[in-house]
């Protein structure tokens, strides 16, 4: 998911569970069993929305570095097309209200992406790849 010197993959890994496990918990305490499986469904779709944009990216910047941006900004729109419709069929399904609770499912969704998002600010903070380029003139 994140690799340089910054954060390690692993441990942005762990981190990104973990966040899922505590808004698990917290759902299910304070909300109950509903809100628990709807924070499960959210954290495992946040967490998927998080690991699926490196995995698809690397290779194509590897092999078009020029096609970086675009390709980022296609994957993360057409990402957030899939995460509306998984919320609009949640939100819109009797037998799924059921069994969880669509607010979990967004609270923890969003939960999940902040924190994958802080992990990739730190990584990026500390990375040593220059951000612009300051031309030949030495």
């Amino acid at each position: 998911m994140i690799e340089s010197r910054g954060v390690p993959a692993r441990v942005a890994a762990v981190v990104v569970v973990v966040s899922v496990a505590i808004a698990v918990a917290v759902a299910a305490i304070g909300f109950g069993a509903e809100a628990g499986r709807g924070a499960a469904v959210g954290g495992l779709v946040g967490a998927v929305f998080v690991a699926t944009g490196p995995w698809i990216l690397e290779p194509l910047i590897r092999s078009n570095p020029s096609a970086a941006l675009p390709a980022a900004m296609v994957l993360f729109i057409g990402k957030g097309m899939v995460v509306v419709a998984v919320l609009l069929l949640l939100a819109r399904s009797d037998s799924a209200q059921d069994w969880l609770s669509v607010r979990a499912v967004a609270l923890s969704m969003l939960a999940v992406v902040l924190v994958a998002l802080n992990l990739q600010l730190v990584d990026f903070r500390n990375r040593r790849v220059p951000t612009y380029d300051l031309g030949d003139n030495d």
